[in-house]
């Protein structure tokens, strides 16, 4: 089975590194696909060293705006693969171990076409961190989160592996999502993140196309660490933390520190 993972990147350096770090856990995990990355970035040599750096298959260097074209031609380079399918993710999402596991039966379908359900949302510049369950009201009940979709080769095949209109900028999800029922397409097996007691998470920054504070949908706070903590521990640190919480971090170690010092010595 082969798959192709397609992504963008724009500024972001610090969540960019940590993502292919990411890639090559994901690797692994997916040991038995034929797993090709393509990357669309946009006149930035600190992401093309680091993109090969992480062994992507292709990286093409094509204008940040507006983000259809820009992964519509992520997605043609993508075709010449002839893969059976697509994944889509952003370059500041990641999920789990347990998550990844739960998508393999999915692609060993002759047709796999799966999402992800719900998703964790973390900012990095605040520290704020909160979960979302999906798109759980009409008209979007069903709707697959924007990261993680997997689309078959033979839909791909149906919109000419077209999935945006080049000029569009945001949003993108939607519109690649009705582009596929307008062909007839139905909604896709949805893999529960919660449900699983995995992760899969949204990493923000003063840079994204969207902050947090735009997630107008009901949305629950949550624990960072316990979330973050199903991460590999190198993608883990990886991650930027604001300096408050390293500086809270600090504090709690020193103390930790201080009390063993104390027993050790009584």
């Amino acid at each position: 089975m082969r798959l192709v993972l397609i992504t963008a990147v724009w500024q972001r350096h610090a969540i960019t590194r940590a993502f292919w770090l990411w890639t090559r856990y994901l690797r692994g995990w997916w040991s038995g696909i034929d797993l090709k990355i393509v990357v669309a970035g946009s006149q930035d040599p600190e992401h093309q060293k680091m993109a090969q750096q992480a062994g992507v298959d292709v990286y093409l260097d094509v204008p940040n705006e507006p983000l259809g074209r820009k992964f519509n031609y992520a997605l043609a380079m993508a075709r010449a693969f002839r893969p059976d399918g697509v994944i889509r993710m952003d370059s500041d999402d990641v999920f789990c171990e347990r998550v990844a596991a739960a998508y393999l039966p999915y692609l060993a379908a002759a047709t796999p076409y799966v999402g992800l359900k719900d998703l964790y949302f973390y900012d990095t510049g605040d520290g704020r961190a909160t979960y979302w369950p999906g798109y759980t009201t009409k008209p979007r009940r069903g709707e697959p989160v924007g990261c993680g979709r997997v689309i078959p080769r033979a839909f791909l095949e149906e919109c000419n592996w077209k999935l945006w209109d080049d000029e569009r900028h945001r949003p993108m999800d939607h519109e690649s999502f009705t582009r596929l029922l307008s062909l007839g397409v139905g909604h896709p097996p949805l893999i529960g993140v919660r449900e699983l007691h995995g992760c899969a998470i949204d990493l923000k920054s003063a840079e994204n196309l969207w902050p947090l504070s735009e997630l107008a949908l009901p949305a629950t706070e949550v624990d960072i660490d316990a979330v973050l903590g199903k991460l590999p521990g190198p993608v883990r640190e990886a991650i930027p933390r604001p300096r408050v919480v390293l500086l809270q971090a600090e504090a709690i170690e020193r103390k930790l520190v201080a009390a063993a010092h104390h027993e050790a010595v009584a």
